[in-house]
């Protein structure tokens, strides 16, 4: 199995940006499009919930509520039809509830080894 580094790896926006082009060639070389797409998709889910959803967006922290306005914030009408017409709109909707649940205080984290199996299932296969 590949080698997941919990190593922090950026320290400015430059290199954030460049560490996060790597970091997507490595995924887009191990994992395939079902697995990448939610991903590509969770921010564009986080604005369609937000448009859809009432209270969805009352119950976002203070940081998710921030990076929706820079992330340019709920769609529209169209734009969230627009979302929902999409293939992988329904894992990325599924993907992005996960992560908010993840997010309950006092809720322990199992290490990364935990999941390797999960992520070896899901590795493209050569």
């Amino acid at each position: 199995m590949q080698r997941w580094s919990r190593r922090p790896c950026c320290t400015t926006w430059a290199t954030c940006s460049t560490t996060r082009e790597r970091h997507r060639q490595r995924a887009a070389s191990t994992f395939g499009d079902e697995v990448l797409e939610p991903i590509r998709l969770h921010v564009d889910a986080k604005r369609y919930l937000c448009a859809t959803e009432p209270g969805y967006s009352d119950a976002l922290s203070a940081d998710s509520k921030r990076s929706l306005v820079l992330q340019g914030g709920p769609y529209d009408e169209e734009a969230a039809a627009a979302f929902a017409a999409q293939p992988g709109a329904l894992r990325a909707i599924a993907l992005r509830r996960w992560d908010d649940a993840a997010k309950t205080a006092g809720v322990t984290t199992p290490p990364l080894e935990h999941f390797a199996g999960i992520m070896e299932a899901a590795m493209r296969r050569g």
